[in-house]
């Protein structure tokens, strides 16, 4: 089904990026969204901000049940085309530093 599960213990602290050390993310680092990934409700994703140029990164917090499963579906990345918030809602956005 799907490759990757993102659990909501994924969840930004603040208006950094930096987030506690995680399994296949690297420490201190938020993740981007990855297609094809199975998303749990409140799992969070950081996405860089169209027109801009500095470090500085949107968060998105996926749908509660059932519409995370839209989360890792294409069509659906967070913040482009049409349908992104059947799956994801805006949250902060963190400043791109890296702990």
């Amino acid at each position: 089904m799907y490759p990757h599960t993102v659990s909501s213990s994924t969840r930004g602290t603040g208006n950094s990026c930096d987030e506690p050390p995680r399994r296949n993310y690297g420490p201190g680092r938020l993740p981007g969204r990855l297609p094809g990934t199975n998303y749990e409700p409140e799992a969070k994703v950081s996405a860089s901000i169209a027109g801009y140029l500095g470090s500085a990164k949107q968060i998105y917090i996926c749908a509660a049940v059932p519409n995370n499963l839209f989360c890792g579906m294409s069509g659906f990345e967070p913040g482009t085309g049409h349908y992104w918030s059947l799956g994801w809602t805006e949250d902060t956005v963190c400043d791109g530093s890296l702990s």
